[in-house]
Parts: C-alpha cells; sequence; structure tokens
C-alpha cells in the first residue's frame, strides 16, 4: 500500500493562489493580481512552471475569455480589464497550468469576483428549503459501537444553518442525543447505535420550521474510527467494534497510514485479546504541516476508514508587523516588517483599500489555498476563517469541518491503479503558428522575424505555414516580418495564433456555492459493505469510458464553410 501511495505522489503536485486588489469591480476597472504557484511536496514555490492561464467564467461557468501570464520563481503578476460588455453578477477567475492536466484531482484554484454595470446586481432569494446530512467520523456507523456523529444543515444555496436545537430518538421514542449546529451549519454528537433500533433527528430552525430526518442504518460489522486532540502536542486514535466483527477479525493485524503529499508514517494497530476497543496516543511529531489524512487498512491492504486532521504547528513561520508610517497629501506611507529574522527573502504582495470598503469581500487565503482545499472534495463556506486570528474554538471548528468531509478527494481505488501518466509538460513559453497570405512562397524564399528587443532570425517555411517556438509575447509587442527572396525585400501578409494549453471552456467541479454535494459523495469512493473479503478482492467504482473528440485548427478556420468543417 506504502509504495502505491509513494508512486501515486511521485510526481509533484502545485497549487496556485491568486491574490487580487479586491472582489467587487465596476466595468472598465482593472483586476490588478499577483499569483503564486506552490510546490506541495517541498513546501516551496514551483519554479518549473512559466506559464499560469486565468479564464474568466460567468456564473454559470461559461468561459468569457483567457489571460496568460508568465510565472518566474513561482510567481507572477499582472492585471486584467474589465470588458464593459459584460453584465452585473458574480464570475469566477480560473487559475490553472498545463502540468496540473497529468492528475485526475483538479488542483486549478477559483477565485469568485463580482462586477457591475448598468444594471443592478440580482439579489440572491432566501431560500427556505434545507439539506440536512449526517455523517459518521472516519465513514463508518457500526451496531452497537460507540459513535461520533458529525451533522451539516445547509440551505437551497448551499450556506451552512445555525439551528436552534436538534435532538434524536430511537423508534421507542426515547431520547438519546442533543446537539446544536454552528454558524457553518455543522455539530456532532456521541451515541451507540443499538441493534434492531431505528433513529429519527428532529431539528428546530429559527424561523419556526421543524424537519424530521431517519438516520442511515448502521452497519451490522465494521470498525468506528475516531481522532481527538489531547493537547498542542498529542492527539489519541480510538478503533471500536463489535463481537460479530471481533469474532471474524481477531488476531488480524490493522495499519494507520498518517499521509500527505507523498510523505508518509505507518503505524501498526490490533485489537487486545478480548476487548472491542483500541486506543494510541500519538505524538503530532508524526504529523505533517497543515493536512493530514489519516487512512485505516484492514490486514489485507484495503482502506476501510478514513479521516481528515489538521495540524496548526509551524504553520504561521514568517510573521509580519505592518504599521502606518503617516498620512502625506494623497499618499500613505506604510511601513511592513519582517519579525522572523531566520527567513531571509520574502515575497509579498499589498492590496490598499479605504478601511470601509465594501468592494473587498474575499473568502480564501494563501494559507486555505495550500493547506486546506487541495485535500478536501466539497465545498467550504469560507475557508479564509479558519486561519485569521486562531484561537481554540477555531481549530476545533476547523476539526468538525474535517470530520465531516470524510473521505479526502484522493480516491484509494486511483491509488491502487497505479500512479498519473506524464502526458503535459511544463510549458516553457507559448508557440506562436503563423500563415503567409496571398502570395506564392518558393523554396528559396526566406522569412525574417524582428523581435522587440532588436534580435532577429530566420523562420522556416513550409506550405506557407511558420512557427516561432517556445517564445514569451507580452502585451503591446510587435513582430517584424521581412520575405527574403533574390536579394529583395518584401512586407508579407502575416496571421498569427497563439497555442497554449487547451483550456476548459466551462467550469466542471463544485466552484460555486450553490453545487450542494450530495450525502452519498460522504463516503462514495469505499463502501466499507465489503470489509472482509473471501478472495481479498478490492471492489471497484463502476467505470464508464467516454470518447473525447480532438480540437483540430479546422474548426477555428474562418476561410472553410461551416458544411465542410465535420
Amino acid at each position: 500500500v506504502k509504495d502505491k501511495f509513494l508512486n501515486y505522489f511521485e510526481l509533484p503536485r502545485e497549487s496556485v493562489f491568486l491574490h487580487t486588489n479586491k472582489t467587487t469591480y465596476i466595468v472598465n476597472e482593472e483586476v490588478w493580481l499577483k499569483g503564486y504557484v506552490y510546490n506541495r511536496h517541498l513546501q516551496k514555490p514551483f519554479h518549473q512552471t512559466t506559464t499560469v492561464h486565468v479564464g474568466l467564467f460567468n456564473a454559470k461557468g461559461e468561459n468569457f475569455k483567457n489571460y496568460h501570464f508568465k510565472a518566474k520563481d513561482g510567481y507572477f503578476k499582472g492585471n486584467i480589464v474589465v470588458d464593459s460588455m459584460l453584465v452585473s453578477g458574480e464570475y469566477y477567475l480560473r487559475s490553472s497550468t498545463n502540468w496540473m492536466k497529468n492528475f485526475k484531482e483538479d488542483d486549478s484554484h477559483i477565485q469568485k469576483i463580482t462586477i457591475l454595470n448598468e444594471k443592478p446586481l440580482k439579489k440572491e432569494s432566501a431560500v427556505s428549503d434545507y439539506d440536512i446530512q449526517f455523517l459518521p467520523e472516519g465513514g463508518n456507523l457500526i451496531e452497537g459501537t460507540p459513535s461520533t456523529m458529525g451533522v451539516k444543515v445547509t440551505d437551497g444555496n448551499g450556506y451552512g444553518v445555525r439551528i436552534i436545537e436538534g435532538s434524536v430518538f430511537d423508534d421507542d421514542n426515547a431520547q438519546v442525543a442533543r446537539f446544536y449546529t454552528s454558524i457553518f451549519g455543522l455539530g456532532k454528537f456521541n451515541f451507540i447505535p443499538k441493534v434492531g433500533k431505528n433513529y429519527i433527528a428532529k431539528l428546530e430552525f429559527s424561523d419556526g420550521n421543524v424537519q424530521t430526518v431517519t438516520l442511515q442504518k448502521p452497519m451490522k460489522k465494521g470498525v468506528a474510527f475516531g481522532v481527538k486532540h489531547i493537547d498542542d502536542d498529542r492527539f489519541i486514535i480510538t478503533l471500536t467494534t463489535n463481537e460479530t466483527t471481533k469474532e471474524i477479525t481477531d488476531n488480524q493485524q490493522f495499519y494507520l497510514l498518517v499521509h500527505k503529499d507523498g510523505h508518509a508514517n505507518r503505524i501498526p494497530l490490533a485489537f487486545p485479546k478480548n476487548s472491542l476497543f483500541v486506543s494510541k496516543v500519538l505524538n503530532k511529531e508524526v504529523l505533517n504541516k497543515g493536512m493530514n489524512i489519516l487512512t485505516l487498512f484492514n490486514s489485507d491492504g484495503k482502506p476501510i476508514a478514513e479521516r481528515l486532521i489538521f495540524n496548526y504547528a509551524d504553520l504561521f513561520d514568517a510573521k509580519l508587523e505592518v504599521s502606518k508610517l503617516a498620512l502625506e497629501t494623497d499618499s500613505l506611507k506604510i511601513q511592513v516588517k519582517l519579525l522572523d529574522t531566520d527567513v531571509v527573502q520574502q515575497n509579498l504582495s499589498v492590496s490598499v483599500l479605504p478601511g470601509n470598503t465594501i468592494s473587498h469581500n474575499q473568502k480564501n487565503s494563501i494559507y486555505s489555498t495550500f493547506y486546506l482545499k487541495p485535500y478536501i472534495k466539497g465545498f467550504i463556506e469560507n475557508p479564509k476563517y479558519y486561519f485569521e486570528d486562531i484561537t481554540t474554538k477555531k481549530q476545533n471548528e476547523l476539526d468538525l469541518l474535517l470530520m465531516t468531509q470524510g473521505w479526502s478527494r484522493y480516491d484509494w481505488n486511483d491509488i491502487f491503479r497505479g500512479p498519473p501518466n506524464q502526458f503535459y509538460e511544463f510549458e516553457n513559453g507559448i508557440d506562436l503558428e503563423g500563415t503567409l497570405y496571398g502570395q506564392e512562397v518558393s523554396s528559396n524564399d526566406k522569412l525574417l522575424v524582428s523581435y522587440p528587443d532588436n534580435r532577429s532570425r530566420y523562420l522556416d517555411i513550409l506550405d506557407n505555414k511558420f512557427l516561432i517556438p517556445k517564445y514569451f509575447p507580452e502585451k503591446g509587442d510587435m513582430l517584424e516580418f521581412t520575405l527574403i527572396n533574390n536579394k529583395t525585400l518584401r512586407k508579407p501578409t502575416v496571421g498569427i495564433n497563439m497555442v497554449t494549453a487547451e483550456l476548459p471552456e466551462k467550469l466542471n467541479q463544485i466552484w460555486n456555492e450553490k453545487v450542494i454535494p450530495k450525502p452519498e459523495d460522504f463516503n462514495e469512493n469505499i463502501k466499507m459493505s465489503g470489509l472482509i473479503s473471501a478472495d481479498n478482492t478490492i471492489n471497484l467504482n463502476e467505470v464508464t469510458v467516454v470518447e473525447e473528440r480532438m480540437k483540430t485548427t479546422v474548426e477555428n478556420n474562418v476561410f472553410i464553410p461551416k458544411y465542410l468543417k465535420g
């Protein structure tokens, strides 16, 4: 298992964070931005990336326009003019690289912005429908076994809802648990699902609405997996089971893999004889900085439970002190002081706005983008919240979020199938494909191109086509072409296309708050029904093979009639 895991993460994964100067713009304004490309394996800037693509999408997820930025040493910067043709509404900036296309998991960064035109912005209508989910810690709810049950309550727009009170009753109408939810609609409670009993939950909302939900039936066999933080340095993991499972798994060894981005620690676990419970206190030194995925395997090497936990230790290693020095007419003098003297160099971006502005409502931060979102499948309502003014309360709230997330976004079925193929390379510049129009070109002709820095070079011509490979064109650059034949110079008619990585025309993941994950998504990648398999078989999800039609230059050629393009 560990070898397959290490092979799956052998190719380094990168994340991009886009820092925009604000989040609400009026048409004809400019989005000023700086981007950070991060190597999650090395926890350093990703130096190999030289080209980052930023696409602008509307609220329906449809692409409006693509922009391309040159990155150096893991950073890029620039600006985008807000087109006057855009109607008022919500838009999304998607930042990605060609290298990211090697992986099934989408590591692109989605930044939501609001654009205002002459027409007012449509207000989001209030929705009274509720989505209520009950999610057992680790993914397993077992008969007769003490369990921690997570609760997730959202409205029709996908935002968390705080309830007045929730209660759980068995079919004898006896109350077995009470719970509440946070501002993000998350809560939890402990209870023991008894054999043969059914359970319902009643939730009371602030609008007087009362909802009744039937809890899922517990499994007859399996292992419940729990994690609790003891203090800043230690945490405890617990495995609990019932008699039915113990008879089958007696004397079997379990393994816990603590992992993240190709880093892993393997810890053996076993139930003591005649015991349905095992616990182990672990020092947080076994954890990685930030996110950690704890996967429990049975003796056959099959993953049977998973839990995400977060390690805040050493996360904020470089601290800044920002202070206002003086206000001089229309200028503000600000001092930025680096408090950590061991760190020699930092790369910063600063946005300065009026203190009472309503144009900045950023929900992401560089911490949430690099340390939290790459490992979670579902939508996070306000990722930035968990990394500002850290308190014990916020740490507990983040742990509650992770508990109700279930399995991480990395599907073990994919890991067992083998590592991703390296089909896509790091782009080193952009290819420019050119065409000469309106004239015959002989084999004796030569095409000379002159660059903005006064360099010149000859280009090969084939069927009136030529290529300028791996070039970094900048906005406003002028390329001058000269056609040379028998010592005569001619100015040719030239058309040029930029050849970039194929970019999506529509967003296809959970990019919009209104997309609510289904309850079955919580534990979709590993089904626990086959805890003990007689033939040691791993049941894989159903696979659908689809064909992706190759897009060719024919579709974009204006000189070919529509009826011939097929």
